[in-house]
């Protein structure tokens, strides 16, 4: 990419954060990233794209548990796939620090969370869609698990999957309101739930 378009949405994130998307105008990302209008509609067709560009880079990773797949020959996929989740948000969470600012971020992000679907029509589309491939790399992981005895053959896995994607999001929630994001809690969710499959 480009370093300067990588800047402009960078700082156009962190303004959406702050004030929302009908906060913004195009001058205030202009002010933000001290470029002319001509230069930010060098990279930009408008608003509407910037907002789009910086929600795809910054609040649709937000929602992923597990964004890689893993082709684990190790006797413990499960655990592995788990600890690869946990490192990946630390990391994002660490990164959302670095660009972020103000006390206060982590309820922001949630609440910009449930207002980009009125602005930018196809995250919804880019959510579900990706949901659905993060859903079949925790279920290869439980079916290895299993496979190789990782794990007890009768664990419900449906509720398993639901459990290692959906925690991560709740959890940040209530994190977000009461004492920000920490990867604390859920790394002792994730133990607790793990040792109940074993």
């Amino acid at each position: 990419m480009n370093d300067t378009r990588d800047f402009i949405v960078e700082r156009a994130f962190c303004l959406f954060l702050q004030r929302g998307y009908e906060g913004i105008s195009i001058r205030d990302i202009q002010e933000a990233v001290e470029l002319s209008k001509g230069a930010i509609y060098h990279y930009f067709r408008s608003k509407e794209d910037i907002f789009g560009e910086a929600m795809d880079r910054y609040l649709l990773p937000a929602i992923q548990t597990l964004p890689e797949a893993l082709e684990s020959e190790s006797a413990t996929p499960l655990r592995d796939a788990m600890d690869a989740s946990l490192g990946w948000r630390d990391a994002y969470i660490a990164r959302l620090r670095q660009i972020t600012e103000q006390k206060g971020d982590d309820f922001r992000f949630f609440r910009l969370l449930f207002q980009v679907g009125e602005y930018y029509r196809e995250f919804h589309d880019k959510l579900v869609a990706g949901l659905a491939t993060e859903r079949e790399r925790w279920r290869r992981a439980l079916t290895l698990a299993v496979d190789r005895g990782e794990i007890r053959g009768n664990t419900d896995q449906e509720l398993t999957l639901t459990l290692l994607m959906a925690v991560p999001v709740g959890l940040g929630l209530k994190a977000a309101v009461y004492t920000g994001l920490s990867i604390a809690v859920l790394r002792d969710v994730y133990e607790r739930l793990y040792r109940t499959l074993v």
